[in-house]
């Protein structure tokens, strides 16, 4: 393993460690922006990643984090919901969820349409299936789908994204 950090995913796992990778590499390509962990080595069921050190934090360590993560997201994205480059699969996972990315043909969605159609949707039918969500509880994000789905969010992204997408990738963490 030389140092890395292993992941490992189950047989039933959803995830794909080719897909994480691509996302990780997407991130680290952005000159200047958060320093992703490099990817050593994709297996079939497991991703390899550089091991990167614990750290306190240290005199402007938090401003230079917050730059470095400004310049990852104005990097951009293709569009809302684009997969990572190299991946052609319609879907992946964050975390044990099934995740849709949004085909080409659908580029362009606005914010809120994207989002409600593409991220909140998906999640309230799964806990309502699930019976984790009522009737009032399904009720509530209807609405919050609508609003969003009108635009009543949108904003234009600052001038410095291009496209209008920022580049995003899962969720931070220690690992």
């Amino acid at each position: 393993m030389n140092g890395g950090y292993l992941k490992r995913y189950g047989p039933s796992d959803p995830g794909s460690p080719e897909l994480e990778a691509l996302g990780l590499r997407w991130l680290g390509a952005v000159a200047g922006g958060v320093r992703a962990a490099r990817v050593l080595r994709v297996g079939q069921r497991e991703l390899e990643l550089e091991r990167l050190p614990n750290s306190g934090p240290a005199d402007g360590a938090p401003e230079a984090f917050g730059r470095a993560l400004a310049r990852t997201h104005a990097a951009g994205a293709p569009w809302h919901g684009a997969p990572p480059a190299g991946w052609d699969q319609p879907a992946g996972s964050i975390g044990l969820a099934p995740m849709a990315f949004v085909p080409a043909g659908r580029a362009g969605l606005p914010w809120g349409e994207f989002y409600a159609t593409y991220r909140v949707e998906p999640y309230v039918r799964l806990a309502r299936d699930a019976h984790q969500f009522g009737s009032g509880e399904v009720a509530v994000f209807e609405v919050l789908c609508a609003r969003l789905a009108a635009g009543e969010f949108d904003a234009p992204q600052p001038a410095l994204v291009p496209g209008g997408a920022a580049r995003l990738h899962g969720d931070l963490w220690a690992g």
